[in-house]
């Protein structure tokens, strides 16, 4: 989210998007007033009758992802969703891009020291992009300690480049691979995987059909500096 208004501040872009501004050939979703896009990454679908523990959600063209349990959906088709009243409300990631996430805490700078995970949704061609921007999240004027970085994978590699200008940045400490196709040679690793030197993390898969989803912890990759690493 700190990402998506430094964003819009520099640029004017909304944080919150209509599905109809996103996807501007799809004519049923000018009507569409009960979903919005964050950004251009994640679908929101909120319950807005009260007592409903279901909604019906519009999912556009593409391959969405539920931020929960990485199952997939393929749109464009309406899909009544579970939305318990002791749950959580309906999130999908828009195959294509990627979310870099932090713990929660008690204060803004508590948080800044929390260690990054990395959500790779792939798209159906194999790819994923997303961006950061991080400074200390208390100064008024930043000058140039910031960092404003952009991700880039495919089912080879995940790198970084951009602007490294806020040192105290914390490590990528796990990285979940969503939409990974179940032939991927990771996908049959087991237990531990090794990849360069001194890189090394646990790995946990889960199988959803032609895709599968994993997740790479106690990994160390540094946002100080850019990166490649090889899948």
């Amino acid at each position: 989210m700190y990402t998506l208004f430094e964003h819009s501040h520099r640029s004017g872009a909304p944080v919150w998007n209509a599905l109809a501004f996103e996807f501007l050939d799809q004519k049923n979703l000018l009507g569409v007033d009960r979903q919005f896009l964050l950004g251009r990454s994640v679908l929101v679908s909120p319950v807005l009758e009260k007592g409903a523990s279901t909604v019906d959600a519009i999912f556009p063209p593409g391959i969405w992802f539920d931020y929960h349990t990485y199952k997939h959906i393929q749109g464009p088709k309406t899909v009544t969703l579970d939305a318990p009243t002791d749950g959580h409300m309906p999130l999908h990631i828009r195959g294509g891009h990627i979310l870099p996430l932090q713990g929660s805490a008690l204060t803004v700078a508590e948080a800044r020291q929390t260690p990054f995970h990395l959500v790779v949704a792939f798209s159906r061609c194999g790819r994923s992009k997303g961006s950061l921007y991080i400074d200390d999240g208390t100064s008024l004027e930043v000058g140039l300690n910031f960092s404003s970085i952009k991700i880039t994978a495919n089912h080879t590699t995940i790198s970084t480049q951009g602007y490294f200008g806020y040192n105290a940045i914390p490590d990528i400490q796990k990285i979940t691979l969503v939409g990974l196709p179940s032939t991927h040679a990771l996908v049959h690793k087991s237990n531990t995987v090794k990849f360069a030197e001194p890189i090394q993390a646990n790995i946990a898969t889960v199988i959803d059909g032609p895709f599968a989803t994993v997740t790479l912890e106690g990994i160390r990759l540094p946002l100080n500096r850019p990166f490649t690493l090889q899948l």
